[in-house]
């Protein structure tokens, strides 16, 4: 029987002896670090090889970026897309009844209109400056019609409507104030490349504050002319 203390110096003096023996055994089979002729390390020659083939590959990139890449004709630009002739202009209104009159200067701003010798559209819109005179009655407005018809040589006509965005009347001994007076539009003429002569007829339903609202029924004949540009890439 051996008891625990004489078996613990048994179990110590067994590793002991195991440990020694693999230490021996490690210390005969390690290989050498590796190393070239000229005394380099093995991670120093690794190193080395790896800085040698980055450089290479360095090179290959640059001499394949240097090769001209063979490509097929440049194409063309695309053409703008069209742009429908416009017009800019002015005209004239002047109308008259017993001892009243009226008076508007129009400013025509069309981006869409057709040719003088083409048949087609005309749309866009014409500020105005407009003054009535019927005694004692008198008034001032700034209209704002918009408008669109057709252009067919010699004649053009449109429709449209709009609003008096400002107004002051004094009619039967008032004076009021207005904006955004309703008004619908209605015109036929000649238009001769742009020179233009004709009939212009609007009714007109005149907002105010400070005095009662009224409408006013307008007939006046104008003349003016209007510039038009030419259609791009024609």
């Amino acid at each position: 029987m051996i008891n625990g203390g004489r078996t613990r110096d048994i179990q110590d003096h067994n590793l002991a002896l195991y440990q020694l023996s693999y230490d021996h055994r490690g210390s005969r089979f390690l290989p050498e670090p590796a190393g070239d002729r000229n005394g380099v390390s093995g991670p120093t020659c690794g190193r080395s090889l790896i800085v040698r083939t980055l450089g290479l590959l360095v090179m290959a990139s640059a001499s394949a970026a240097a090769q001209p890449v063979a490509t097929g004709p440049v194409p063309p630009p695309a053409p703008r897309p069209a742009h429908p002739p416009a017009g800019l202009g002015a005209n004239v209104g002047v109308g008259w009844a017993g001892d009243g009159w009226l008076a508007r200067l129009d400013y025509d701003v069309l981006p869409v209109m057709a040719p003088s010798d083409e048949a087609g559209a005309v749309l866009g819109f014409a500020p105005a400056f407009e003054l009535w005179r019927a005694k004692p009655d008198w008034g001032f407005a700034i209209p704002l019609a918009f408008i669109g018809g057709i252009r067919v040589l010699p004649v053009r006509a449109t429709i449209g409507g709009g609003f008096d965005a400002l107004l002051v009347d004094h009619v039967a001994g008032d004076t009021g104030f207005g904006m955004w007076a309703p008004f619908a539009c209605a015109n036929l003429g000649l238009d001769l490349y742009g020179a233009r002569v004709g009939v212009d007829a609007r009714v007109v339903r005149r907002w105010q504050l400070g005095a009662p609202d009224f409408t006013q029924w307008q007939l006046a004949i104008y003349a003016g002319y209007t510039a038009g540009t030419p259609r791009r890439n024609r």
